[in-house]
C-alpha cells in the first residue's frame, strides 16, 4: 500500500515568481519561510533559481541542514528565537535570528566572542497578536545591547500579523513600528534597520491593497508560495496563484459497498485537514487507517487510488510522517 505526498514543482515556481516580483515591483524583498519542507533541497533550489536567497525557518535543524546543502550561497534566518543552550548553533550555521528576550540576546553576544564569527540580530516586536515579542518600550534597551558587541549587528525589527484586522488596523501598525524604528535609528546613529513582516495569514489584504506596503523592506512568505493561500485558516485562494501545488495519493486498501478502507490514519494526519474529492467524505478515523464513505458520483483519477488536496496543517503534518513518501510530478 502506497501513500504519496505529491508535489508539481512547476505550480511552486510560479507561485515564488508571481509573489517575489509583486514585493519587488512595491520595492519589498522576500525571505521564503521553509519550515513545512524539512529542508528538501529540490523545493528549495527553486526559490534559488527565482533569485530568492534568504530563506527563514523556525527549526535549527532545518538551519543547519540548509546549510550544509547552500554553504554560503543562501541567507539564513532563525525566525523563532531559539533556546540558550540552541545558541551557539544558531551562531555557527544561521546568518541571523530573532530575539524576544535580552537574556538570549546576552548569549548570542557570548558565543559571538567565544567563536568569533559575526550575526545579525532580529528584535521581533510585539504588536498585540499574541506572538512572541519584546513590548515596544523594551526594544530600545535590546538594541543597546547588541550595539555593543563588535561581533553582532541589530539588522531588523521584525513583526507579525494576523487576519483579524482590517487594513486600516495594519496601517496604524505599519506607521507605529516604522515611527519606532525612526527613533531608534536616530538614537543609536543607524544607517539601516529593516522593517520585517510577516506572515501569510494577513498576506492576501495586502496583495489587494499593495499601498499597505509602502514602509516594509521585507515580507517574509511561506503557505502563500507553497500553497497559493493566504491563511492557514479557511484556505482563502490568492488570485493568480496555482493551489495544484501538493497533493495525497492513498491506495484503497479494501471496498466495502460504498465504504473506502485507506492506509492512512491519525498518526500521519488529522483527517479534518484533509480536503476530501466530491463525493467522498471521511466516516471513521483511526490511528493507521480512515474509513471513507463514497456516494455514486465518485470515480477515482487513478485506479484504486483517493486523491486528496491539503490546508496547511495536513501539508505540515505529512511532510514529517515517516510513512508518507515523498515525490514530484507535474500535474
Amino acid at each position: 500500500m502506497t501513500i504519496n505526498l505529491v508535489c508539481d514543482k512547476e505550480s511552486i515556481r510560479h507561485n515564488t515568481r508571481v509573489l517575489s516580483q509583486f514585493l519587488k515591483k512595491h520595492d519589498v524583498t522576500t525571505m521564503v519561510v521553509t519550515k513545512s519542507l524539512r529542508a528538501n533541497q529540490k523545493i528549495c533550489d527553486i526559490f534559488l533559481q527565482e533569485g530568492l536567497y534568504s530563506l527563514g525557518d523556525s527549526r535549527l535543524k532545518n538551519i543547519i541542514q540548509l546549510r550544509g546543502t547552500y554553504q554560503n550561497k543562501a541567507e539564513l534566518c532563525l525566525m523563532r528565537p531559539p533556546s540558550l543552550a540552541e545558541i551557539p548553533e544558531t551562531v555557527q550555521y544561521a546568518d541571523s535570528s530573532f530575539h524576544c528576550t535580552q537574556a538570549t540576546i546576552a548569549e548570542t553576544i557570548n558565543s559571538c566572542h567565544t567563536l568569533k564569527k559575526s550575526h545579525k540580530l532580529g528584535l521581533i516586536a510585539d504588536v498585540g497578536h499574541g506572538r512572541e515579542g519584546f513590548e515596544l518600550s523594551a526594544l530600545r534597551a535590546a538594541a543597546e545591547l547588541i550595539r555593543g558587541s563588535p561581533y553582532t549587528q541589530l539588522d531588523s525589527i521584525a513583526c507579525y500579523l494576523s487576519n483579524e484586522e482590517t487594513s486600516e488596523h495594519y496601517q496604524a501598525t505599519f506607521e507605529q513600528i516604522c515611527d519606532l524604528r525612526k527613533a531608534l535609528m536616530a538614537d543609536l546613529q543607524l544607517n539601516y534597520l529593516r522593517l520585517s513582516v510577516g506572515s501569510s495569514l494577513c498576506f492576501g489584504t495586502l496583495y489587494k491593497e499593495p499601498h499597505l506596503l509602502a514602509s516594509l523592506d521585507e515580507y517574509r512568505l511561506g503557505t502563500a508560495i507553497l500553497l497559493g493561500i493566504s491563511s492557514s485558516v479557511g484556505n482563502q485562494k490568492i488570485e493568480g496563484l496555482s493551489q495544484n501545488t501538493f497533493h495525497l495519493e492513498v491506495d484503497i486498501m479494501q471496498e466495502k459497498g460504498r465504504q473506502l478502507i485507506i492506509p492512512i490514519g491519525l498518526c500521519d494526519v488529522n483527517p479534518n485537514d484533509l480536503i476530501c474529492p466530491n463525493g467522498v467524505k471521511v466516516e471513521h478515523a483511526f490511528s493507521d487507517h480512515l474509513v471513507l464513505s463514497r456516494d455514486s458520483s465518485w470515480e477515482p483519477k487513478v485506479r484504486g487510488t483517493v486523491v486528496f488536496q491539503l490546508n496547511y496543517y495536513s501539508l505540515n503534518r505529512l511532510m514529517m510522517s515517516p510513512y508518507v513518501t515523498f515525490r514530484f510530478t507535474t500535474l
